[in-house]
């Protein structure tokens, strides 16, 4: 998760990191704001004093300067508007945008917005500018001045303290569903959210014997994937299934075939019984049974 706070930084930035090629510029005030895919709030609105190269705010290339892991494409300029594409890093650190910026001569606006992957996990967010002309003469080479901060070292300092806030939030267990607490963030050697498990734990254990869903997929995990939740978890999963299979019903018969077969065609029966069929249902004419048995077909192929 470490490379999410330096893409909403990367924008507050290269309005100083784009001037570095002129010596004479002029001074614009400049507000910026992040949030996240759900709008919320992701790096504090900034406003700071920046000094731009004459018509930097035609070029994207000036205005917003990727660093060396960023890409800008298909740079487009019609009338007063110019609209870009970006790419940064590549596999699990990948990240694509799509920005634009409508200019005239004494303010611009516009907008990024973000997606990809960091560190594995999804991201996805928008970055808005505005821009106001202040006009005064300036050195392009002098770094932006922010309101309430002293030196960009301030600047990144905060963005990543608000990072390191949100990635805590992400971790927070009271926050999940035990459910979703079954799962790699929390769990095995590339844990996103690392010191978790015993909290996790607590939380699945006391869930898998009340709540089906959450019996169901601790149960695939321990057929299907390397990452022995239940072992870790110190959870009897022979024990929990008897305490399960109990509670086979019209709403969760075909998750439990698989590992409730005997329940889920005694249900099936029951069921068959009380809507007045005459008698019990051969297997298979049940579609319990059908589940069950395309689940024993399909286990069988995996050796288990």
């Amino acid at each position: 998760m470490s490379r999410l706070w330096i893409v909403p930084v990367l924008v507050v930035t290269s309005f100083y990191a784009a001037t570095v090629y002129g010596a004479s510029g002029e001074t614009w005030d400049v507000t910026t704001r992040t949030v996240d895919g759900q709008g919320a709030g992701f790096v504090p609105e900034t406003v700071m004093t920046v000094c731009l190269p004459p018509g930097g705010t035609k070029d994207p290339q000036q205005l917003l300067r990727q660093n060396e892991d960023c890409q800008m494409t298909d740079i487009k300029t019609s009338g007063k508007k110019s609209t870009w594409k970006m790419r940064c890093g590549s596999g699990d650190n990948e990240t694509t945008g799509a920005g634009e910026v409508t200019y005239s001569t004494n303010s611009f606006q516009g907008q990024t917005k973000i997606v990809g992957r960091s560190e594995g996990e999804a991201v996805t967010m928008t970055v808005t500018y505005q821009g106001k002309r202040v006009g005064a003469v300036c050195d392009t080479t002098a770094p932006p001045v922010v309101k309430g901060m002293e030196s960009l070292g301030e600047i990144m300092g905060l963005a990543k303290s608000q990072m390191t806030a949100a990635v805590a939030e992400q971790c927070e267990v009271a926050n999940f569903k035990a459910v979703d607490l079954i799962s790699p963030r929390f769990f095995g050697p590339s844990a996103a959210c690392t010191g978790k498990e015993k909290l996790a734990c607590k939380a699945i254990a006391k869930a898998v014997v009340k709540d089906p869903a959450t019996f169901v997929k601790l149960a695939k995990y321990e057929d299907t994937s390397d990452l022995a939740i239940a072992k870790t978890c110190n959870i009897d999963m022979s024990a929990t299934a008897k305490t399960m299979c109990k509670k086979v019903n019209g709403s969760n018969y075909e998750d439990f075939a698989e590992y409730c077969p005997e329940e889920v065609k005694a249900y099936s029966k029951e069921s068959a019984s009380s809507a007045g069929q005459g008698q019990a249902a051969k297997p298979s004419d049940s579609p319990a049974s059908s589940i069950i048995d395309n689940a024993v077909k399909i286990k069988g192929l995996f050796g288990f």
